[in-house]
């Protein structure tokens, strides 16, 4: 039920603590501050809450560990930072397991290995430079280091002491103890197996009571009791034991004459369990003790339950309430809109209600005719003669009276007529306004997206020994939420082909003038109706010999048609499938996947991807996406009879061209425009209709053929079409979902008069004209 708002909430708590975590590195270290801690909490409280108990052990040693480095005022250092961010990793990829339902958290116990190895390195480094007397002070200044007026010989029979102490090492100090937790601790059993790691880093661990796989289970748990084998010293002990939440702690090393007891017992068989913990009277209840255990759901619980309910948890997302608010106005409008349009109905009723008129009319039309067509009228007196004319004129007077109530309830109804089209203006900008507001509750900042590329850009910069920067611009700016979901994978290799490929090694930038440090730029900007998408970077540019070498030696083109390239087309070679230009295989790049990716999947949200270099300057990657995936303004054309849509963003221009200009090159018509030769092409070349096209439009002999001028990517292509209807925003329907996907068209949309209308591929109409013959 509440997994959604985990996955939304843990999205931007892991996108908040990766940020901390670079911050104070980049600030050069220091002890961790509030806000890493809060963050860490909140994501184990949350992990915790919905049963999903790994990710929230994760989580909770991570805040107990920065905990540790806050109150021992330690540095934050760059190994610790190293751990900290693979676990903000795995969180992640958790996260995203979750929204497919299928979760993976096998990597989560070497990562708390990572953090407890990293942590006794600092508590080691820290112990050694600190003073006994610091250590002796602090231990009286530490509740959780106090030594307990009890011994654990009180709390513990001797009984269960030679048992515990039979299975105890030789040769190695032997301990036994008790983690006394705070009352009505939250997470208590998620405490308990912390410490019992702990001790484990320390040593040996072997008596443990709760047993340490029904810890994560406990809601309630007074204490852990243990019996530990370490080389530490017994305050190193109690120095690792410090954790949140512990109230006191019991330690003490194991006596002579029970060690020697015990191993005299060894060889004795064990006809009985070992009697459970018996406190003195004076002594507190046996920390073991507990009340029955109330388990948290399991994750195998809770992923069945998504599995059951509806597959994988549903999407959510975060709205200012402003703009809900302004959604909420809009639709008070409406229903104003909609009692003005119910009072006009009313006025217009009686109007249609009203069905005798056209009946009075015939009636009196057929009175006259007989006046003037009566044949016997001659024949009769005139007496009889009037008698009869007043009789009919009676019934005509009548019948045109009502006739003439109807015909003023007409011209009344003409300021209803009036008030109807205002009421139609007024809905029509409610609707906009609605739709605009709509818009905006699924646009979200590109910031929280483009602030994940600064681990990128560190990670590279800690392997490959360059030294780079991260400048983020136009963080503000607002993206259809569907589409920033979808701009991660490619956004991801271009800042890494930005990063490997362009910047060069500190050496190399100096030769060339440059500063040391190189520059990757993210910048976000509107430009007309679309958001444009930049990857920038100074560094040395593509090499065009060396695409040239790689696209010959993967036979991706010939050198006969490399000849005749410029080096623009050149450069897009790049984006061809199994192309690369690394000397060698890295995690970063060199396995000829990842260029041809991004183009594919920022053209299945509508967009085009265009690259731009300078030799010994950089490059620069830029993306043109509409506002939104689900409205789109385009241009309405009437096309062999059916109407298409064209997106406005890929239409160049359009032209009305003579006989005169048009002429055909190898087979293929062609247009001069402006100057420019484009290739003109018509649907029916390239489409099958399933019913003979009506042709409806089609120009005639002398007539002018329109062509609307479309381009992507620098490809320009003139598509004749015989009617403009005008540009339109239009909502867009899948057509994968709705009947299959069709090469050349992008989906579908539903017009004012329930026609469909097709909405073009542009990217594919320009590739599949291109192998026409």
């Amino acid at each position: 039920k509440y997994l959604s708002i985990f996955i939304d909430e843990t999205d931007l708590s892991l996108d908040s603590l990766t940020e901390e975590l670079l911050a104070r590195e980049a600030d050069g270290g220091g002890a961790a501050d509030e806000g890493l801690l809060v963050v860490s909490h909140r994501i184990k409280g949350s992990a915790a809450s919905v049963g999903l108990n790994r990710p929230a052990k994760l989580a909770h040693y991570m805040e107990d560990i920065l905990q540790d480095l806050r109150e021992n005022n330690a540095p934050l250092t760059a190994s610790m930072t190293d751990v900290m961010l693979k676990c903000t990793d795995a969180l992640r990829t958790y996260v995203e397991g979750l929204k497919a339902n299928n979760p993976q958290s096998s990597q989560f116990g070497a990562l708390i290995g990572e953090l407890i190895e990293a942590q006794q390195k600092a508590s080691q480094a820290d112990s050694a430079a600190a003073p006994d007397a610091g250590s002796a002070s602090s231990e009286a200044d530490n509740p959780t280091t106090q030594t307990d007026a009890t011994s654990t010989s009180e709390v513990l029979n001797d009984a269960l002491l030679r048992k515990i102490t039979a299975s105890a090492p030789e040769g190695i100090a032997a301990f036994t103890g008790v983690v006394y937790f705070e009352p009505e601790l939250a997470l208590v059993g998620l405490k308990a197996h912390l410490a019992y790691e702990k001790l484990s880093a320390l040593g040996k661990v072997f008596y443990c009571d709760p047993p340490v796989e029904k810890l994560d289970e406990l809601e309630q748990l007074e204490g852990l009791t243990f019996a530990l084998s370490s080389e530490q010293s017994q305050e190193q002990i109690r120095s690792h034991l410090r954790i949140a939440g512990v109230e006191r702690l019991q330690l003490d090393p194991l006596r002579e004459d029970v060690l020697r007891a015990a191993r005299e017992d060894i060889q004795q068989p064990q006809t009985a369990s070992p009697p459970a913990a018996a406190p003195s009277p004076k002594a507190s209840p046996s920390p073991a003790k507990k009340s029955a255990p109330a388990p948290v759901a399991a994750e195998a619980q809770t992923k069945g339950r998504a599995a059951d309910s509806s597959g994988k948890p549903a999407e959510t997302l975060r709205v200012d309430i402003d703009r809900l608010d302004h959604l909420m106005n809009l639709a008070g409008q409406l229903v104003i809109n909609k009692a003005r349009f119910s009072q006009i109905g009313e006025k217009m009723r009686p109007l249609i209600a009203n069905k005798q008129t056209a009946h009075l009319l015939a009636n009196a039309i057929s009175s006259l005719e007989k006046i003037v067509n009566d044949d016997d009228q001659n024949q009769r007196g005139a007496q009889a003669n009037m008698e009869m004319v007043r009789s009919h004129a009676r019934r005509i007077l009548a019948d045109l009276e009502n006739v003439n109530r109807d015909v003023r309830r007409f011209v009344e109804a003409r300021s209803s007529v009036n008030e109807l089209y205002e009421a139609i203006h007024q809905l029509d900008r409610v609707t906009d306004g609605i739709q605009k507001s709509v818009m905006d509750t699924r646009m979200v900042p590109i910031g929280p997206l483009f602030t994940r590329f600064k681990r990128i850009i560190r990670d590279i910069t800690r392997n490959s020994g360059k030294e780079m920067r991260l400048v983020i611009r136009g963080e503000k700016t607002e993206l259809d939420k569907r589409m920033i979901d979808e701009l991660g994978d490619p956004l991801i290799h271009m800042v890494r082909n930005s990063a490997d490929h362009g910047i060069e090694s500190p050496e190399d930038r100096e030769r060339a003038g440059k500063p040391r440090q190189g520059t990757v730029t993210l910048d976000a900007f509107h430009r007309g109706n679309s958001i444009v998408i930049q990857v920038s970077d100074d560094g040395k540019g593509l090499d065009l010999e060396k695409i040239q070498e790689k696209a010959i030696e993967r036979g991706i083109v010939s050198r006969a048609d490399l000849d005749k390239m410029t080096p623009h087309q050149t450069y897009q070679l790049i984006w061809e499938a199994g192309f690369t230009t690394a000397e060698k295989v890295t995690e970063i790049s060199g396995r000829g996947m990842g260029m041809d990716i991004v183009r594919s999947k920022i053209e299945a949200i509508n967009g085009v991807v265009e690259l731009d270099s300078t030799p010994g300057e950089g490059s620069v990657f830029s993306i043109k996406l509409p506002l939104t995936l689900a409205i789109m303004p385009s241009l309405m054309a009437e096309i062999e009879g059916d109407v298409f849509a064209i997106p406005v963003e890929s239409v160049v221009e359009i032209v009305a061209v003579g006989e005169d200009v048009l002429s055909t090159v190898h087979g293929q018509q062609t247009a001069t425009v402006r100057g420019r030769v484009v290739s003109v092409i018509q649907l029916h070349d390239l489409f099958t209709w399933s019913t003979p096209p009506s042709g409806g439009g089609q120009s005639t002999d002398g007539e002018d053929t329109t062509l609307v001028i479309i381009g992507v990517d620098g490809q320009e292509l003139g598509l004749v079409v015989h009617r403009l209807l005008g540009e339109q925003d239009i909502v867009i329907k899948s057509m994968a979902e709705n009947y299959r996907n069709v090469l050349g068209v992008a989906g579908a949309s539903i017009l004012g008069d329930g026609r469909v209308s097709l909405i073009l591929d542009i990217a594919a109409l320009i590739e599949m004209s291109s192998r026409l013959e």
